[in-house]
């Protein structure tokens, strides 16, 4: 496995398990998205929910990404 799947993989894990019980869409931009990316870029997702989300999703998922194995730390 390469190293955008592993990351691929490890983003969709953290999104199931702090927003899957909500109706949200989930956008990824920036050169991730367009197979540009270089070893000092971010990953860009934006999260749209058909709800407002209850208090402190948002915090928890952050929570969740900052605590991953992801190399650079969420914006």
């Amino acid at each position: 496995m390469g190293e955008r799947e592993r990351f691929s993989a490890i983003i969709d894990t953290i999104l199931k398990e702090n927003l899957g019980a909500y109706r949200v869409k989930v956008f990824f931009f920036g050169s991730w998205s367009r197979f540009e990316e270089r070893p000092s870029s971010d990953i860009d997702i934006a999260i749209q929910a058909a709800e407002p989300l209850p208090p402190g999703a948002l915090a928890r998922l952050r929570a969740a990404f900052e605590d991953s194995p992801l190399p650079l730390p969420p914006c």
